[in-house]
C-alpha cells in the first residue's frame, strides 16, 4: 500500500539534469545546483548527478529512531532476518513501518 501525506503544496522549483551532468532545480530566482552535505565526513557539499525513484519505507524503531529504507533494502533485511532469526523475528519487522511512500533519492560520484 503505497501512502503519501502531503504537508505542502508549494512548487520549489523544477529539477533537471543540466549539461555538466549536475541536478539542477530551476525555479523564479534561477537555476541552482543541488548539493548534499555529508553530515558523516568532515567534507565539503558534493554536486548531485543522478536520481533514483524508489519505494521508501518509514521505519520507526522500539529506541525511538526513525529511518527511512528503500523498499528493497528493506526487504534484504527481513529475508536476512528471517535466515538468521526465524520467521516470527522477521514478521516482527513488519510492525516497525511507520509508512511507505514513492521518493527520490539524489545522488553524487564521491
Amino acid at each position: 500500500m503505497i501512502e503519501g501525506n502531503v504537508t505542502s503544496t508549494e512548487i520549489l522549483g523544477i529539477l533537471y539534469k543540466g549539461e555538466a551532468g549536475d541536478i539542477i532545480l530551476l525555479n523564479d530566482t534561477g537555476a541552482h545546483t543541488v548539493v548534499i552535505e555529508h553530515r558523516d565526513d568532515a567534507g565539503l557539499p558534493q554536486k548531485m548527478n543522478d536520481m533514483l525513484f524508489v519505494t521508501s519505507h518509514e521505519v520507526a524503531w522500539e529506541n525511538g529512531t526513525v529511518e527511512i529504507w528503500a523498499s528493497d533494502l528493506w526487504e534484504d533485511l527481513v529475508a536476512d532476518t528471517q535466515e538468521d532469526d526465524g520467521d516470527e523475528e522477521a514478521l516482527k519487522l513488519t510492525g516497525y513501518i511507520q509508512s511507505t511512500f514513492q521518493s527520490v533519492i539524489l545522488t553524487t560520484d564521491i
